[in-house]
């Protein structure tokens, strides 16, 4: 039986590629909210964010200096918390309720 390009494809990945589709669009959407969750806490800065970027216009709504005292008591511990509640606690209990 002579092989075309289809049946090789098919062969190799043998269903994977839902998987690689998946794991990509699960990686696109991370990194779109994280580029996002970056802007929002730009826009609580002094300098804002240039939103309408060919405006001379930035948004701004300055409740945290970069490097101040907001920042190092509220903001870096508020962050460092959500972190390991979405990768250990989160995670940890997904496992749990499969089984």
């Amino acid at each position: 039986m002579i092989q075309t390009k289809n049946n090789y494809a098919k062969e190799v990945f043998n269903g994977d590629i839902g998987i690689i589709t998946a794991t990509s669009l699960i990686a696109g959407l991370a990194v779109m909210i994280g580029y996002l969750v970056h802007l929002l806490g730009d826009l609580f800065t002094p300098p804002g964010v240039p939103l309408l970027f060919p405006l001379k216009f930035n948004a701004r709504v300055p409740l945290v200096k970069t490097g101040g005292i907001l920042e190092r008591l509220v903001v870096f511990p508020a962050s460092c918390v959500g972190v390991v509640y979405l990768t250990v606690i989160k995670t940890l209990f997904t496992k749990l309720w499969r089984y």
